[in-house]
């Protein structure tokens, strides 16, 4: 049997790892996926910048145009006099300005057009208005000068300047851009192989462990066979059942791994299938699949902790602990997990004894317990939560199993819910076995309660009947400090 649980920790640790590095692969896609959208966001933005550059050289040369066609035919259309010339024209800049305004060379660039703007603007004021006032030949003049070209040909300098930078960055961001894309498609591919290892592996642990469940089946027959015949050794016959019974439930527990984790598969398959169509035809929304595949994962992770708990091979940290100061911090927690038509009520035994146990494990497990007897009381009642001192002689310890003499710390949770037949009850430590609608439990939830206080040296009990409520009381063992 030891070579047994020792055989079955590898495996659950292999399974722990592969997904483990599963997750890894999908973190390393997320993250490939945010560089290429961020490379994709740069890439529009040098786009952004380009077309209102040219939406504010546009605009600038046709105000050139209209000036000189003014001047040409002094025909009022051209002024288009229902628009404010500077206005539109530095509006144009003004956008220009916030695209760049995290470019210290693009900013310094704007900042010497904006000078050169005024005075080009001035210039073609002095114009319109030397021609309004009858001095056209004045006008002409000044245009003759080649002033205006002057100013202009610097603006172009600028600006082809700064179109030439936005085509520089242009060109290097989309090669960041099919670097990123090349890598998400490369991070996928490797978390597609891991998932396909992943699923081998659990394939192959599953098809080994019903294997040796039908070799310990196969040989627990024959021995039963032999022991019919020596019916004197009621004895040895008794400890087969009993171990019959113990592989049963690991047969369960087997079943029940495989399913959970099949279904989770299913989801983080289902997701990277989509996860790649969309990839292919570019349509985004995949934060959502990823964030499905990695939820997937965790549940598998907190189904892996929930069987350590059980199995009784999990990590504990005991100490001192005074159950009834623990009960009463876990008050306020326990009436909102409750809800309103739970009443919470607590009775707690003066001089408690001191017991040594992981404080965490043991919360989790009071909060199972309340969450079952909520759960059993759809139209609301009453949970007693109560503690007491036990000395548990010989002959009560042979009344329940595998309860040893000695002082223990007593703590028990009561309801007033529907309660439970005979044979519920006697299941209700199994592992996988629940009475509530598919997807509303695990099975898990009394097995870690169950697996947590045997692991501590202790033991649960349960007391049930149709109508009469539940009663199950954790038997903790006292600690004396020597």
């Amino acid at each position: 049997m030891p070579a047994s649980r020792h055989s079955l920790s590898t495996e659950i640790l292999s399974l722990i790892s592969a997904f483990a590095i599963l997750a890894l692969a999908g973190f390393v896609t997320y993250r490939a996926d945010e560089h290429r959208r961020q490379s994709a966001s740069s890439l529009r933005h040098t786009l952004e910048v380009e077309s209102a550059l040219q939406r504010f050289y546009g605009a600038l040369r046709r105000v050139e145009s209209e000036e000189r066609g003014y001047l040409l035919t002094r025909d009022p259309q051209y002024l288009n006099p229902d628009a404010d010339v500077s206005t539109r024209i530095y509006e144009a800049l003004d956008t220009v300005a916030r695209l760049v305004d995290t470019s210290p060379e693009q900013s310094a660039r704007l900042a010497q057009i904006r000078p050169i703007l005024k005075e080009r603007l001035d210039l073609l004021t002095l114009k319109i208005d030397l021609t309004k006032t009858g001095r056209l030949n004045d006008a002409i003049h000044l245009l003759r000068s080649g002033g205006g070209k002057e100013l202009m040909d610097e603006i172009d300098q600028l600006v082809s300047a700064m179109i030439s930078e936005e085509e520089l960055q242009y060109r290097q961001r989309d090669e960041t851009l099919q670097q990123a894309s090349r890598s998400l498609q490369t991070a996928i591919a490797s978390m597609i192989l891991v998932l396909v290892g992943v699923v081998v592996f659990t394939i192959a642990l599953s098809q080994r462990q019903m294997s040796a469940l039908q070799s310990s089946r196969e040989s627990l027959q024959n021995a039963y066979d032999r022991l019919i015949e020596e019916s004197s050794r009621r004895e040895t016959v008794e400890a087969q059942l009993r171990q019959s019974q113990k592989l049963e439930a690991l047969g369960q527990l087997a079943g029940g791994v495989a399913h959970d984790f099949n279904n989770l598969l299913g989801v983080i398959v289902a997701s990277l299938n989509i996860l790649g169509r969309k990839l292919r035809r570019n349509e985004g929304g995949y934060d959502e699949l990823i964030e499905s595949a990695l939820d997937s994962a965790d549940s598998a992770s907190g189904l892996i902790k929930r069987l350590l708990a059980f199995s009784r091979i999990q990590p504990l940290a005991p100490e001192p602990l005074d159950a009834n100061l623990f009960v009463s911090g876990m008050s306020q927690m326990l009436t909102r997990t409750l809800g309103e038509n739970t009443t919470l009520e607590t009775a707690l035994s003066d001089g408690l004894w001191t017991t040594k146990v992981d404080a965490a494990e043991l919360q989790n497990a009071i909060l199972n317990l309340a969450v079952n007897a909520r759960d059993a009381m759809p139209d609301g009642g009453r949970l007693t939560i109560s503690s007491s001192n036990r000395h548990v002689d010989a002959t009560e310890a042979s009344k329940t199993v595998d309860l040893k003499p000695g002082d223990y710390v007593v703590v028990s949770v009561s309801d007033t819910g529907a309660g439970m037949t005979p044979d519920v009850a006697g299941r209700a430590f199994d592992p996988f076995y629940t009475t509530k609608p598919p997807g509303k439990g695990t099975g898990l939830g009394l097995s870690q309660v169950h697996g947590f206080v045997r692991q501590s040296g202790g033991q649960v009990t349960i007391r049930s009947a149709p109508g009469a409520g539940t009663t199950i009381e954790l038997y903790l063992p006292r600690y004396v400090d020597a």
